[in-house]
């Protein structure tokens, strides 16, 4: 899965261009506020048609522009086609793939999605556990895009319960309704979760003591209270712990149960990541998270494109080798952003294309 050009019109600072993209690396140069990091955002919304760093969508629009479109073309199977983006607050969003509208989601991330790696990403390991769990099922939704549909179905419900218990008078009825279908895609939610952390795990272990030399060893663990062998008991679990809450939840006016409260640990040779980690360890977890998930991908026979933004010092040189070593092992095209060329020095020369951003405008 390669992206051979990128286009942009009105797209955060960026001027109006169609810039090439057909190399194993590309790269994008530039000072701090040129324009590089909204170039990655581009390749990544394209991809997964949301923002990179923001929770707004409108927020990708050019400053006093009233829409934004994005176009590429996505190679896969030695076959490129036109996926382009059009975005028209306030509801107004057209996706087309060789000019005609997209009616699945699903059916579009199978075609072109990505999985992208930034400096916010370290709030994996620090921040707080719904954090994880995005994590945990963007992951999920990388290797099976159908992981998107029961994430949706499940936030709907748990809304619809959510709303249901601050009204002044509960319908009893439309209580068990909601308990019932909650506990079944919950627990379609959380096998999902627990056999995509099951089969990135390995690889998570492997990636990492390749990258930090094999000097430590991480563990991840999802943890839930209906964790079972299978989604019929997690139903059951679910179901005995909405009657057993109910006195409390219509007290509190709010959902106590379900897997929107689960978490995920990290550990690096038996202690808390979170509680004890260096910054290089934290960095180099996260890394080997999302270098698991393109691994997964690839062995199912489709490997997105990763994006590294902000390649720095905090990985030196010995372990940025690795890190090339590693992404060129698993024949994905990747997207950096840096300040400074010298901190991608290992790229292999002819395998690169670099473009200098200056205040929105690219240039060689």
């Amino acid at each position: 899965m390669e992206l051979t050009w990128l286009g942009f019109e009105n797209f955060r600072n960026l001027s109006t261009a169609r810039i090439e993209t057909d190399s194993r690396f590309v790269i994008f140069v530039g000072d701090n506020a040129q324009g590089k990091t909204n170039a990655l955002e581009a390749v990544y919304s394209l991809a997964n048609l949301r923002p990179l760093n923001s929770s707004k969508s409108s927020e990708l629009i050019q400053f006093e522009s009233d829409k934004m479109r994005l176009a590429g073309g996505v190679r896969l199977g030695g076959i490129t086609r036109v996926h382009k983006f059009e975005l028209c607050p306030p509801k107004r969003r057209v996706v087309t793939v060789d000019k005609q509208r997209v009616t699945s989601l699903v059916e579009y991330f199978r075609g072109f999605r990505a999985i992208a790696f930034t400096p916010q990403n370290l709030e994996i390991v620090a921040g707080a556990p719904s954090i994880r769990r995005a994590w945990l099922d963007r992951a999920a939704f990388t290797v099976n895009p159908g992981h998107l549909d029961i994430v949706r179905t499940y936030g709907k419900l748990l809304k619809q319960k959510s709303a249901l218990l601050r009204e002044r008078r509960i319908d009893n009825l439309l209580l068990d309704s909601l308990n019932e279908q909650l506990a079944t895609a919950g627990a379609a939610l959380v096998h999902g979760r627990t056999q995509t952390l099951s089969s990135l795990n390995d690889h998570i272990s492997s990636m990492y003591q390749t990258i930090s030399n094999g000097m430590e060893k991480i563990k991840v663990d999802y943890k839930s209270e209906f964790f079972s062998d299978g989604p019929k008991n997690i139903v059951e679990d679910l179901m005995k712990q909405f009657s057993e809450q109910r006195v409390a939840e219509l007290a509190s006016r709010r959902t106590l149960v379900g897997p929107h409260r689960d978490d995920v640990t990290l550990l690096v040779n038996d202690r808390s990541l979170r509680n004890f980690g260096s910054r290089g360890q934290v960095r180099t977890a996260v890394l080997a998270c999302k270098l698991a998930e393109l691994k997964s991908a690839s062995l199912l026979g489709v490997t997105p494109p990763f994006l590294y933004d902000d390649v720095g010092s905090e990985l030196d040189a010995t372990r940025m080798d690795r890190l090339i070593s590693v992404l060129q092992e698993l024949d994905t095209q990747v997207f950096f952003t840096t300040t400074n060329l010298d901190h991608l020095a290992c790229l292999p020369k002819k395998q690169g294309l670099t473009y200098r951003l200056n205040n929105g405008v690219f240039s060689h």
